[in-house]
């Protein structure tokens, strides 16, 4: 369902959470905590801007989030299991806690992430090629 950032705001002061598989393509959530702790399981993001958005606790498993831009967004927690990051700017973003197994990071760019050892990445995905950073709790 395609909906507009006053319908989305609306529906959060009304305790909404629920925004499964809505289509939020190419809106701008630049700095916004919106959808910290939503069930966004298969939205789509694609080209979004999210940069230094608050997400951390989302459920974004299955979310469309290609071409979008993460930088600096809170991800701390965020469930992104099988979530496609085709090409997502996520530089300088907090991936602490965050489960990405299964996730498509391909072309994802990473400088200066912070993550910790709760960080769940995908099978095969070698953080130490990135320039991510450890972060120790």
């Amino acid at each position: 369902m395609r909906v507009t950032m006053d319908e989305l705001r609306r529906a959060r002061l009304n305790g909404n959470k629920d925004f499964e598989g809505f289509d939020l393509t190419d809106m701008d959530f630049f700095g916004s905590g919106l959808l910290a702790g939503c069930n966004l399981r298969g939205a789509c993001f694609e080209v979004a801007i999210l940069s230094k958005a608050r997400f951390h606790g989302a459920d974004l498993r299955d979310a469309k989030l290609n071409h979008a831009d993460l930088s600096g967004a809170n991800l701390r927690g965020a469930n992104l299991r099988f979530a496609s990051l085709l090409g997502v700017n996520l530089r300088y973003a907090d991936l602490r806690g965050a489960d990405l197994i299964g996730a498509d990071l391909s072309d994802a760019l990473f400088f200066g992430v912070n993550h910790d050892e709760d960080t769940r990445w995908p099978d095969g995905f070698d953080v130490g090629r990135t320039t991510a950073r450890v972060v120790q709790k």
